[in-house]
């Protein structure tokens, strides 16, 4: 998927902004008109905390409302992210709008997709307990609909996903709020299928030169390189040489444990007779080794 657009409302300088983006985009302004601050938005919109990234002193001085909001619109959808995104991208729809409201510390996530509406008043049920209440309530009240049995709100949830899927006639546009787009802090559905990388000016070269997870070299360099066959040779490496660390262990120091285990049992039996001793070796097996890499800048 790819970023398209980016709508910007009452963000620091930013009264009202919409910004739309190509395969390599350039935003060229004086100094103080808020080239950064699209930046700083986007950031937030994709990597800031939920309740504690944002105050009112993020609050544009003219703004009319208390409310700050970032809109980002996708396209290029792959098969990869209609499967993970769900009822956010069915097939039929190429598009995927998500925005980001801070409202004097409520922060909400919403998204625009296709749902079928008696779904909406169970997903809209406060807790867990009473959305699987209200799925069991749907599954009663319209038998027509051949809803399985669920017994928790994951289950219900996969149901009414499965269900909508299959029936794409039937469902109406519909704005969804939902925290799993991101699950913010960098987890959840949105970040395992984009991942936006600031990278100011004021970068310390040095401190992000190692693929640390949370330096930026270490975050493209997670999107860039496919770890799978190399992760796969170094498990296998990883069972050889416990099986091998075994072998070496039992071979040196069974004889020793048991000639010490037998005269520690005599010496207890002393004292507490029936009572035995028996000394073995630590079980501390390898871990495989991840692959790191690390930038040289000249």
């Amino acid at each position: 998927m790819r970023m398209i657009r980016a709508r910007i409302e009452n963000f620091r300088c930013l009264q009202l902004a919409e910004v739309r983006f190509d395969g390599v985009t350039s935003i060229i302004g004086p100094n103080g008109v808020g080239k950064s601050t699209i930046l700083r938005a986007l950031d937030w919109f994709f990597n800031g905390e939920k309740g504690t990234s944002l105050d009112l002193d993020d609050l544009c001085v003219e703004a009319g409302s208390s409310r700050i909001r970032v809109e980002v619109e996708f396209d290029s959808l792959t098969t990869q992210d209609r499967e993970e995104l769900g009822h956010y991208t069915p097939d039929g729809v190429d598009r995927l709008i998500i925005w980001r409201t801070w409202d004097n510390g409520d922060d909400k996530i919403t998204g625009k997709g296709m749902t079928f509406p008696p779904f909406e008043a169970v997903r809209s049920q406060p807790n867990a307990t009473s959305k699987r209440k209200a799925y069991n309530s749907l599954r009663e009240e319209r038998p027509d609909l051949e809803l399985p049995s669920a017994g928790s709100e994951a289950l219900a949830e996969e149901a009414m996903i499965a269900w909508e899927r299959n029936h794409p006639d039937r469902l109406v546009e519909s704005d969804i709020q939902a925290n799993n787009f991101f699950g913010f802090a960098g987890k959840g559905k949105l970040a395992s299928l984009f991942e936006f990388i600031l990278v100011s000016a004021d970068l310390r070269a040095l401190e992000e030169s190692t693929d640390a997870r949370s330096a930026i070299f270490g975050r493209i360099i997670e999107r860039a390189v496919d770890r799978k066959m190399a992760d796969a040779e170094l498990a296998d490496l990883d069972a050889r040489l416990n099986l091998e660390q075994a072998r070496i262990s039992t071979k040196n120091f069974t004889p020793q444990l048991d000639l010490i285990s037998k005269e520690l049992t005599k010496a207890v039996e002393v004292f507490s007779a029936g009572r035995s001793v028996t000394i073995s070796p630590v079980d501390n097996p390898y871990k495989p080794v991840r692959a790191s890499f690390k930038g040289e800048y000249y």
